[in-house]
């Protein structure tokens, strides 16, 4: 008798694991939900779990998305995962040796989604109220113009073109939308918070995903509907949170640097990093679905 509800209990955990997986649940980890085994193949890409094997460049194409997204921290079906370059990163000291980052983008009828996977061995948000500076601290950057064209290089277009920063998780066990939206043209400097229905960051044993899709009320913009055929602008920072602070004059941002998917080489006035510089964004097509 022990036996037997012994196996009743293991098809019940079986079954409420299951429950926790989406519609399909793709050549992905389930990160979003704190299960670390990979998933079957029923709707991953069909030449293979990452973009280098799909011969996919999201600084040049943008897939669409087969359906709607859903933020929940796991992958959307189709996409497959592209890896930042270990070179590209921007601080004091030498990229610390426990951070990579992995990324997929793609377009909907309703905007752009991000999808980022931060690999830290301890995650360091910025001890931060909501709205406050989530940058000194881990953190996702996201930036995106509405179709990769600038009136004023290096400035932002004051509409259309925005940063937005998502604050890492620092619990073990609970999501947080925690961001902030910047506008660094001349003309419109300023920030705000970012809309916590559209974004959200999940813990992960080995550091933090970022979902998202970003909307034509994140870019301050009265309508934004992409469509094949068009170009955006596009990039992804990450900061790494910890000592020594990578900011002399603010000793209290402790943020160690940034981990870019993309940047320019400096000017003289600028830093050539896609916060100050929009000649940093990739500008891919947007394309049709995988």
């Amino acid at each position: 008798m022990r036996a037997r509800g012994a196996l009743s209990l293991s098809l019940l955990s079986l079954a409420s694991l299951a429950s926790l997986a989406p519609g399909c649940d793709g050549d992905v980890a389930y990160i979003g939900r704190q299960v670390d085994s990979v998933g079957s193949a029923s709707c991953a890409p069909a030449c293979g779990a990452t973009a280098g094997a799909c011969g996919l460049d999201y600084c040049a194409s943008l897939p669409r998305l087969s359906g709607a997204p859903r933020i929940d921290g796991i992958l959307d079906c189709g996409l497959a995962l592209a890896s930042i370059d270990l070179t590209h990163w921007h601080g004091p000291d030498a990229k610390p040796g426990d951070l990579s980052a992995d990324y997929a983008a793609a377009w909907t009828d309703g905007g752009i989604y991000v999808f980022v996977h931060v690999r830290k061995s301890q995650r360091a948000p910025a001890p931060a109220p909501p709205g406050g500076k989530v940058y000194c601290g881990d953190a996702v950057h996201v930036f995106v113009d509405s179709d990769g064209h600038f009136a004023a290089p290096p400035a932002y277009d004051d509409r259309g073109t925005r940063q937005l920063v998502a604050e890492a998780p620092a619990s073990d066990s609970t999501s947080v939308s925690i961001g902030t939206v910047y506008a660094t043209s001349a003309s419109a400097p300023g920030t705000g918070v970012w809309t916590a229905s559209r974004f959200r960051t999940f813990p992960a044993s080995d550091g933090y995903v970022l979902e998202t899709v970003v909307t034509a009320e994140d870019l301050a913009l009265a309508s934004f509907r992409p469509a094949v055929g068009q170009t955006i602008g596009f990039d992804l920072s990450v900061s790494y949170g910890g000592s020594p602070s990578a900011y002399p004059n603010d000793p209290s941002c402790l943020k160690r640097g940034d981990f870019l998917l993309r940047a320019v080489a400096a000017s003289m006035s600028e830093s050539g990093l896609p916060h100050d510089d929009v000649n940093a964004f990739c500008t891919p097509t947007l394309g049709a679905a995988l």
